[in-house]
């Protein structure tokens, strides 16, 4: 209440609505992102953090970001710690045919197509071969790089021979491992065949 033109004095005591909220992360060093706005790296105390709920984020390289709400309820400490889970990266392998078998480091993976998961940077040499394809050439290197996915896709070259056969007379069936091949002409006949035993019928 003024009464003419007396100043008065008014005391008032003001209660904080600010909160400490104290981050730790392992492993440390992950940027402390809060409501959006970067505020330091952890191990971090902030306190200037208003009573209310807030938007966490932990981000550092070779980890998954982590993300979370945080409810601060009244004024002190709030502390708040953090198992940071490494991110791996995944190699996704393919071939043409299909079906070929994949090993990694000399270790087997499985059959194409496929995923390798839980692999961290480096480079691996990955091995791809098939029964009747070409055998050179079978190790590839790959390179994982800030845990980034990658792919392999490769085509495998068909591993055969060609077989010239004179057939006198002409018109004989041809039948290569149980499979017929067809008839013969007066030409040599041409019949391709992967390495290794096979046998040739010739009948008429």
């Amino acid at each position: 209440t003024l009464e003419d033109r007396t100043p008065k004095l008014c005391q008032m005591n003001m209660k904080s609505n600010c909160a400490t909220l104290r981050v730790e992360s392992v492993p440390t060093g992950a940027a402390l992102i809060l409501d959006g706005i970067h505020r330091g790296k952890t191990p971090c105390s902030l306190d200037d953090v208003l009573i209310g709920a807030h938007k966490l984020k932990l981000v550092k390289e070779g980890f998954k970001d982590y993300e979370d709400q945080v409810r601060l309820t009244e004024t002190g400490v709030f502390p708040v710690s953090v198992q940071l889970e490494e991110r791996l990266a995944a190699l996704d392998i393919a071939s043409t045919p299909a079906d070929a078998r994949v090993s990694i480091e000399g270790e087997f993976k499985g059959r194409t197509p496929m995923q390798i998961t839980g692999l961290r940077d480096g480079k691996y040499k990955v091995t791809v071969e098939k029964p009747s394809y070409v055998t050179t050439n079978l190790v590839h290197v790959v390179e994982i790089k800030k845990s980034q996915d990658a792919k392999l896709d490769i085509t495998l070259e068909k591993a055969t021979g060609t077989l010239l056969l004179n057939i006198n007379p002409a018109g004989a069936n041809i039948i290569v491992d149980s499979e017929s091949k067809g008839v013969s002409t007066e030409k040599p006949f041409e019949v391709e065949m992967p390495p290794g035993a096979n046998k040739v019928e010739v009948s008429k």
